[in-house]
Formats: C-alpha cells, structure tokens, sequence
C-alpha cells in the first residue's frame, strides 16, 4: 500500500487523509502529561517529538510517544511500537538498534531523526550508521 497524507485529490482539501498512520515516537528523554499533552523540560524532545505529534494528530493520525529512559525492557517497549511509522529520535543507545530492527522485521517504516552529526564521533559513529 502507497502511503499518502495531506494530498488533494479530485478537488479534496489539503486536510483530507488517504489513510491515517499509525506513528511511534522513540523517544530518549523525559516525559510527563499536562493534561491531555505530553510535555518535556528538554527542548529537543518539545520541538523534535511533542509538538510535530501533537501536530500529526490533530490531522487524524494516532501518535504514541514511547519514551526510552532507564531500564530498557524490549518486552515492554516492543508492542507500543506496533506502528506504520517509527520515528527515532537523538538516541545514544545501542539498545535502540533491537528496537528499531525488531519494527522493520514488523514492517514499520524507520525514519530516524538526527538533529547532530555524530557520524564521525568515535563513541557514536556506529550506532547512528546502524539507525539509518
């Protein structure tokens, strides 16, 4: 199936969805709800995770923000990220890598979200060539 958002079709609106996708956020820093919102003290994760979420559901689609702080427990974390979409964001943990392989043999699509280069960072460089 071809995946296809906010395009017009036959005189649609911009609005109108083909199919809603269902999208999970790894995200690797703190979270808390205020309210109906998730909100976090790191600024990386409001403008790179929060906000586009709150952004892509409120055009019908179903966001799960999966946060990835202390004990990693695939288990756990595995069927929340039952999506079409994956989205990882700055992540500096190679336990990541189970997460983000265990999603595409489950037919996720990965999109992985770098917001520094670290590519040619001794300690990083092959944990972010293995996301992408």
């Amino acid at each position: 199936m071809r995946y296809v958002t906010g395009t017009r079709e036959a005189g649609g609106s911009r609005s109108e969805l083909v199919r809603p996708l269902t999208v999970a956020w790894l995200v690797h820093g703190e979270l808390r709800r205020r309210g109906e919102a998730w909100v976090s003290d790191l600024a990386s994760v409001r403008y790179r995770a929060t906000i586009p979420g709150a952004a892509l559901a409120e055009r019908g689609h179903t966001v799960r923000l999966v946060p990835v702080t202390g004990t990693f427990d695939p288990a756990v974390l595995m069927p929340r990220l039952e999506a079409d979409v994956v989205v990882v964001g700055k992540s500096f943990r190679r336990e990541t890598e189970t997460l983000v392989i265990e999603a595409k043999r489950r037919g996720a699509r990965i999109l992985v979200d770098l917001c520094d280069d670290h590519f040619q960072t001794p300690d990083l460089a092959a944990h972010q060539h293995a996301l992408v």
